[in-house]
C-alpha cells in the first residue's frame, strides 16, 4: 500500500505542481527556458561550441510542453486500471503493490506512452522546421529542413527544386513518424487494457 500512496503522491504532485506552472503561469515556460539556455550554454559552449549549446537548448524547449500532456495521459490510465478486475484480483489475492505495479499496471502505461511518443515526433520535426524556416532553428553549420526551407525561399521561381525536395522530405518524416505511431496505437485498441498479464 505504501508504494501505490507513494506513487499516487508523486503524480499528483507532478500535476498539481509542474503541470500549472509549465501552463497556466504567464512566462512559466519562458522562465524555465531562459534558466535551462543560461545553465546549457555556460557548461557546453566552452567545450563544444554555440551551435551545439542551441541545439540542445531547441531539444530541450521542444520537449518541455509536452511534460504535463505525458503526465496527464499516465494518470488517466493509471486511474482506469485501478478500477480494472485484474488489478483487484490480484489484490484480493495478496500480491503486493509492487508486483500490481510490475505486472498488472506497466504493460499498460507502456505501450501508451510509446505510441504517444512516437505521435509526438511528428510534432516535434514539424515545431523545429517552423523554427528553422523563420531562423530561430539550428544555426547555420547544422543543416536543418526549415533551414534550408527559409535559406533557399529566395531562389523559388528559378530553382523550385531548392524547395520542393526538402518539402517532400519534410512530408514523407511527418507521415512515416505518424504511421509509427498510429501502428504502436492500433493494437492497444483491440481490448488490451481488459486483459491481465499473468
Amino acid at each position: 500500500g505504501v508504494l501505490a500512496i507513494l506513487l499516487l503522491s508523486f503524480i499528483r504532485a507532478l500535476e498539481s505542481f509542474e503541470v500549472p506552472l509549465l501552463i497556466g503561469i504567464p512566462g512559466g515556460q519562458q522562465t524555465i527556458t531562459t534558466a535551462l539556455y543560461r545553465s546549457i550554454r555556460t557548461g557546453l559552449t566552452p567545450r563544444y561550441g554555440e551551435a551545439s549549446a542551441y541545439a540542445v537548448l531547441l531539444v530541450i524547449a521542444i520537449t518541455i510542453p509536452e511534460i504535463p500532456r505525458v503526465v496527464r495521459l499516465v494518470r488517466a490510465v493509471v486511474l482506469s486500471l485501478r478500477e480494472q478486475p485484474f488489478v483487484e484480483a490480484a489484490r484480493a489475492q495478496g500480491a503486493s503493490p509492487l508486483f500490481v505495479l510490475r505486472r498488472h499496471v506497466l504493460p499498460h502505461v507502456l505501450p501508451v506512452v510509446i505510441a504517444y511518443a512516437a505521435l509526438s515526433v511528428g510534432w516535434a520535426v514539424l515545431f523545429e522546421s517552423a523554427l528553422g524556416f523563420l531562423g530561430a532553428g539550428v544555426q547555420e553549420p547544422t543543416p536543418s529542413i526549415g533551414g534550408l526551407l527559409g535559406c533557399c525561399l529566395i531562389y523559388y521561381r528559378s530553382q523550385p527544386g531548392l524547395i520542393l525536395f526538402p518539402t517532400i522530405y519534410l512530408a514523407l518524416l511527418v507521415t512515416a513518424a505518424n504511421l509509427v505511431g498510429e501502428g504502436l496505437r492500433r493494437p492497444l485498441e483491440g481490448g488490451q487494457i481488459g486483459r491481465a498479464h499473468v
